[in-house]
């Protein structure tokens, strides 16, 4: 899928959500950090599977660090949760073009 739409990195930043805590700070820095290097992508190709790829790929290292985290730390899993839950970074599959 391409892009021709000058604006499209606007309306991508303004999906991304934002509150009032460390998750949303931490998730808005990370989309602003994708978006300039995103901005130079589009402008060449156009093609927001890349877009797509990048962010599975940070999602796919957070859910890492999150595993060697308790790996190191067992306490810190959450109550209740099985030893290979990551449903607090599970994501819907990406649709197929």
């Amino acid at each position: 899928m391409t892009v021709g739409n000058p604006g499209i990195i606007d309306t991508i930043r303004r999906l991304a959500e934002t509150g009032p805590d460390l998750p949303s700070f931490a998730a808005e820095d990370a989309v602003e950090t994708l978006i300039e290097n995103w901005k130079a992508a589009l402008r060449d190709d156009g093609d927001l599977r890349a877009l797509i790829t990048d962010l599975d790929g940070v999602v796919d290292h957070l859910r890492s660090f999150r595993e060697k985290i308790l790996d190191i730390y067992p306490a810190a899993r959450p109550d209740g949760a099985a030893e290979s839950d990551t449903s607090a970074l599970a994501a819907e599959p990406a649709a197929a073009d």
